[in-house]
C-alpha cells in the first residue's frame, strides 16, 4: 500500500468584516493550495499562525514537506530596508513563524516549495 505524503500549507489570518462575528480572526489559506495538493496525490495539513516554537516543531516533525503559501508583503525592515510607499499590507508576526518553519524544516532535512510569498520569505530568509 503507498502511503500519501503530509503536505504542511503555512496559513494565515483574516480578520471578519462581516456576518455573525465581525472583528474575530479565522486561520485560513487559499483552497486552490489545498486542491493542488490533493490532486497531486498528498494530503493536505493547513499549519496555522503561531508564536509557539515548541508546536512548529512538532508541525514540522509530522509533514513530509512544506509549502509556503502567498499572503501579504514580506517586511523590509528584516533585510533592512525602509519601506516604501507601494509596500501593501505586512504581517509580522507571519514572517517570525515562516522563519521558525523553514528553520525547523531544514532541521528535518525537508523540502519546501515557496509560492509567491513563500518564495520571497525563502529568499529573505537565505539573505
Amino acid at each position: 500500500m503507498k502511503i500519501k505524503p503530509i503536505i504542511g500549507i503555512s496559513g494565515s489570518i483574516i480578520v471578519d468584516s462581516s456576518g455573525n462575528f465581525p472583528g474575530y480572526e479565522r486561520s485560513y489559506v487559499n483552497n486552490d493550495y489545498v486542491e493542488s495538493v490533493i490532486r497531486a496525490g498528498g494530503v493536505p495539513y493547513i499549519i496555522p499562525v503561531t508564536d509557539d516554537e515548541e508546536l512548529i516543531k512538532e508541525y514540522t516533525k509530522n509533514i513530509d514537506c512544506l509549502i509556503l503559501s502567498g499572503g501579504h508583503d514580506v517586511n523590509p525592515l528584516l533585510w533592512e530596508e525602509e519601506p516604501i510607499k507601494e509596500l501593501g499590507e505586512t504581517f509580522p508576526k507571519r514572517d517570525r513563524f515562516e522563519f521558525l518553519l523553514i528553520e525547523n524544516m531544514l532541521e528535518e532535512e525537508k523540502p519546501i516549495l515557496g509560492i509567491c510569498r513563500g518564495e520571497q520569505i525563502l529568499n529573505v530568509y537565505f539573505g
